[in-house]
Parts: C-alpha cells; sequence; structure tokens
C-alpha cells in the first residue's frame, strides 16, 4: 500500500510531466513602464519567445506565432524580479502546435516566487516557402498521461 505522500507525488509528477523552463531573464529598469512596472508588451514577447523555442524543437523546423490567447496578468512584475517562462504543450495538429506558457517571478527582496502571467500561444510549422507543413516528428513532449498512469499501476501496485 503506498502512503499519501507518494500519491501527492504521483499526482503531482502526472499534472507536470510536460511543464518545461525555457527560458529565464531579470527585468531591468528599461522594460519599466510609466506606472513603474515592467510593461506587459516585454512580458507577451518573452512568453512568445519561450513558446516558439518548445515549437521549434517540437516541431522540428521552422514555426511561425499565429496567435496568443487568454493572456492573463496575476501579478505585476518590478525592476530585478527574475523572470521564469514554462511552457506546456497541449496540442500537436496536423501542423499547428498550441502550448500554454506560465510565467513565474522570483522576487529577491522577499524570497517569494509566485505567478506573474500566463496565456496560450498557437504556432504552425511552415516550410522553406513560409507554407504550412505537416508536423512528423514524434516528440518526447507528447507523453499520454494515461500511458504515463498505466504503467505506473503496472509497476506500483496502486
Amino acid at each position: 500500500m503506498l502512503n499519501l505522500k507518494i500519491v501527492l507525488a504521483l499526482n503531482y509528477m502526472l499534472k507536470s510531466i510536460n511543464k518545461l523552463v525555457v527560458l529565464k531573464t531579470i527585468a531591468m529598469p528599461q522594460h519599466l513602464n510609466p506606472s513603474g512596472t515592467i510593461f506587459g508588451g516585454w512580458l507577451i514577447s518573452k512568453m512568445d519567445l519561450a513558446g516558439g523555442i518548445s515549437a521549434w524543437d517540437a516541431t522540428n523546423g521552422k514555426i511561425r506565432t499565429v496567435s496568443c490567447d487568454n493572456i492573463m496578468f496575476h501579478k505585476s512584475v518590478q525592476v530585478a524580479d527574475i523572470v521564469s517562462y514554462y511552457t506546456n504543450i497541449l496540442r500537436i495538429n496536423n501542423s499547428s502546435i498550441t502550448i500554454k506558457v506560465d510565467t513565474e517571478v522570483y522576487r529577491m527582496n522577499s524570497n517569494k516566487t509566485f505567478k506573474a502571467l500566463d496565456g496560450y500561444f498557437t504556432y504552425v510549422a511552415i516550410d522553406e516557402n513560409n507554407n504550412p507543413r505537416k508536423i512528423i516528428k514524434e516528440t518526447p513532449y507528447e507523453v499520454s498521461e494515461k500511458n504515463f498512469e498505466k504503467n505506473l499501476r503496472r509497476n506500483i501496485k496502486l
């Protein structure tokens, strides 16, 4: 019989198995908006960059951004905050890929980490003529939670 801590750890693994830290940066004074916090456009551009890196890797080639949706600003970012961008591949279609990008901030002066914003980015894989192409690469990010759980159950009696 597994104890509760192991079950909770396995549950956490299943939920975060596709989440990768792709990019880290530090917010600088030149990124300030007139209100004294970091400009949202700068943060969104970094989110697009992080999502694009994951999309490029998962599709094995050139991509272009086709949409960014439901970008939610949860907390403001300040100068000297360390900003981390995590990606989670949600869906891979014939020529498009949808990625959730979570932005977390480590605030050095308070030694706290929190979620600052998140959003969904869709990219299309393109060929050398910038036309959509079929995504053919099998990616290590495509881990089925059902298969993972089934293999886990096989190896550990739940």
